[in-house]
């Protein structure tokens, strides 16, 4: 048995290495798939879903491209399919269905460039889609936790299956509400279709293209998102950012006012009083800014071995930063490019900095 919480964090030494350490599998090396499914835990329904949240293209081939978003203080997140062509995601979901009930982990969710870092974010359910080809779509947070059993034990397969029906009132709705035709109705009632959460579960294996069609055509109806609900993000254009300049001072962060000269110090301290059992290694990882120079975090000891320490760090006792393996300081030499780039860092954990 694994329990899973949100938060929890996996470093692995590959990608499948990952994978294997965050729900206890035994992949072998070369998969590439960003879904599990979970057979082997008796969930027949539920996936685990490894994939970037940061609105970057990602995927393994160039007909499996894909720019996902975490969105509403980590409660939702939308997908969407980027390749040129659609044939290979429509053959996919041909045969899998759209496996409705994820288990969300995020890669690299720090930003440091480890894509061999995942950290669990919660079960997610398919709530909507923004496209009537199906291509982008919604999931809605449904629980922070998860409890991952083995094989032959099936009786927690109906325990969670039933709440993540009904969860969703729209999952409820009879086929025969759909609107479907009636040779539709008739061969999805032959194979023991009769609800809306059961066309998104299974995989149709069929040749029979009107069907297929006028399937996603009813499903589109019944999940369809108004498109004013689409964030900005999802329809291509960029939201307008805030912008830090020479003539900033001040800033709000942690619902007070911060000088821009010590924003770093304190959105560091706020990070480490959440995450009390930090190591120093794991600290300097999440901030770290690739292709600069200095180091955000550096040991208390190697900083001042440096000539110039006093200049460079917050090295005073009541500034430094005592972690569970020794001591830190934090980088005090900031330009204003240099702390746009930690200011995206910060949010990407969740610390809100507001400029004044």
């Amino acid at each position: 048995m694994k329990n899973l919480f949100v938060g929890d964090v996996f470093y692995g030494k590959s990608y499948v290495n990952m994978i294997n350490k965050a729900i206890e599998t035994n992949l072998h090396e070369g998969l590439m798939n960003s879904l599990v499914k979970l057979d082997n835990f008796g969930y027949k329904d539920v996936a685990a879903w490894f994939v970037f949240l940061n609105g970057e293209t990602h995927g393994h081939r160039k007909d499996w491209l894909w720019k996902n978003y975490l969105l509403d203080n980590k409660t939702r997140i939308q997908e969407k399919l980027v390749s040129t062509t659609k044939n290979f995601y429509n053959n996919k979901r041909n045969e899998e269905g759209y496996l409705p009930y994820r288990l969300c982990f995020q890669i690299d969710p720090f930003e440091t460039g480890n894509k061999f870092c995942c950290r669990f974010v919660g079960l997610f359910t398919l709530t909507g889609f923004y496209k009537k080809d199906l291509t982008s779509m919604e999931y809605t947070k449904f629980a922070d936790e998860f409890c991952l059993k083995y094989i032959n034990e099936y009786e927690y397969d109906e325990k969670i299956k039933k709440p993540l029906v009904n969860s969703n009132d729209k999952y409820k709705t009879p086929v025969s509400k759909m609107g479907f035709s009636e040779y539709a109705l008739n061969i999805l009632k032959s194979g023991n279709v009769n609800h809306a959460h059961e066309l998104l579960e299974i995989g149709l294996n069929s040749d029979n293209e009107s069907l297929i069609n006028e399937i996603k055509q009813k499903l589109y109806e019944l999940f369809k998102k108004d498109n004013s609900t689409e964030t900005p993000l999802l329809n291509e254009t960029a939201a307008p950012k805030e912008t830090l300049s020479k003539n900033t001072k001040d800033l709000i962060f942690n619902k007070k006012i911060v000088a821009k000269e010590e924003i770093v110090l304190e959105v560091v301290t706020e990070y480490v009083k959440k995450h009390i059992d930090i190591k120093k290694q794991e600290l300097k990882e999440i901030f770290n800014i690739s292709n600069h120079a200095f180091n955000v975090i550096e040991d208390a000891d190697v900083a001042c071995a440096k000539p110039d320490y006093k200049s460079n760090y917050f090295y005073e006792e009541d500034k430094s930063i005592p972690l569970i393996d020794g001591d830190i300081f934090v980088w005090k030499q900031w330009s204003e490019p240099d702390l746009s780039l930690f200011f995206n860092k910060a949010r990407a954990l969740g610390l809100t900095i507001e400029i004044l």
